[in-house]
């Protein structure tokens, strides 16, 4: 789906707009984070408080991996044109949930966007920019994706502490409409000219995997590594794992090309994406809540107190 660079000026307009989009998804992984006590004091639900991250960040696994394969299929813009409207419509529910249930609900379909903007903002850019400048554009989306996740409590605290909660939501919406229009007008990239066979088979086996190994992991620290229903959970993982390699042997267009994983590098590369992404989420969620319920200091303190992470990590993805 290569072809060649756009001019420089509306290049620097679609990169500006990829990391816009891109800064936006990173931003509601933990925003969050801050807003969780106000929010559960608000609608008393803080027995089923994890759930309004765990939500984001399961279906947002889950729609990364394949919306990026239906980009391939049918073509960058219209696919990151509906993530971006799933997001933006995820976003506009938050913010009007009247209950910690339906917050849940909103915030999975939030999710389905905000995974798919993460995937495909890459994949836009290996198709917009040759091989020798890749890296360096590739720094700027790593800055803007740390600086999201991180600065996400302090932007959450900076609401919760001078508006509502709700609106740790409701301005995703101009930006993310600003986003929808320069990229409908201003991204051009050829569609593939192929037939195209959808890998059902292969989506939802990868669907159910990864919602029970996530949701096993989130209930494993209060239920127990042996309570029954985490064991089974992780037990319809592991089968998943081994139904999804056997579909993808046999479907024509799989979801993920196993022959990939034949590479060490690639499998490193991933390992270690992965590592990274537990470690920016964690601090950014947990560290936010120690401070507010451990210390006692207001939304905004928490927030400031994670900056220096973000200054440095900006620092050295500059220079790496």
């Amino acid at each position: 789906m290569s072809s060649e660079p756009p001019p420089r000026p509306r290049l620097a307009l679609i990169i500006s707009t990829l990391l816009g989009a891109a800064f936006l998804s990173a931003l509601d992984s933990n925003i969050v984070a801050t807003a969780l006590p106000t929010i559960a004091g608000e609608m008393k639900g803080f027995s089923r408080l994890a759930w309004v991250t765990t939500a984001y960040i399961v279906t947002s696994t889950i729609s990364s991996i394949i919306l990026a394969k239906l980009s391939d299929l049918y073509g960058r813009r219209p696919i990151l044109l509906i993530t971006i409207g799933l997001f933006v419509a995820g976003s506009l529910l938050c913010g009007a949930a009247q209950s910690v249930e339906q917050l849940i609900a909103f915030r999975a379909v939030q999710g389905l966007g905000g995974g798919g903007i993460l995937s495909i903002v890459f994949a836009v850019l290996g198709d917009l920019v040759p091989p020798i400048e890749r890296s360096k554009y590739s720094g700027y989306f790593s800055i803007v994706f740390a600086s999201g996740g991180v600065l996400g409590p302090l932007l959450g605290g900076l609401i919760v502490d001078h508006w509502s909660w709700r609106w740790i939501f409701l301005i995703n919406l101009p930006l993310g409409l600003v986003v929808m229009l320069v990229i409908s007008h201003a991204l051009r990239i050829p569609k593939p000219h192929r037939e195209v066979h959808i890998d059902y088979s292969g989506a939802l086996v990868l669907s159910v995997m990864l919602a029970a190994f996530m949701i096993g992991l989130e209930q494993s620290p209060t239920r127990g590594w042996r309570d029954g229903l985490v064991l089974g959970l992780f037990a319809v993982a592991v089968i998943g794992l081994a139904v999804f390699i056997r579909v993808e042997q046999k479907a024509r267009e799989p979801i993920i090309p196993l022959h990939l994983f034949r590479s060490r590098l690639v499998i490193c590369v991933s390992m270690l994406a992965m590592l990274l992404g537990a470690i920016l989420f964690a601090l950014g969620l947990y560290f936010a809540l120690f401070f507010q319920d451990v210390r006692f200091v207001s939304p905004t303190t928490s927030g400031l107190r994670l900056l220096p992470q973000v200054i440095a990590m900006t620092l050295v993805a500059l220079v790496a």
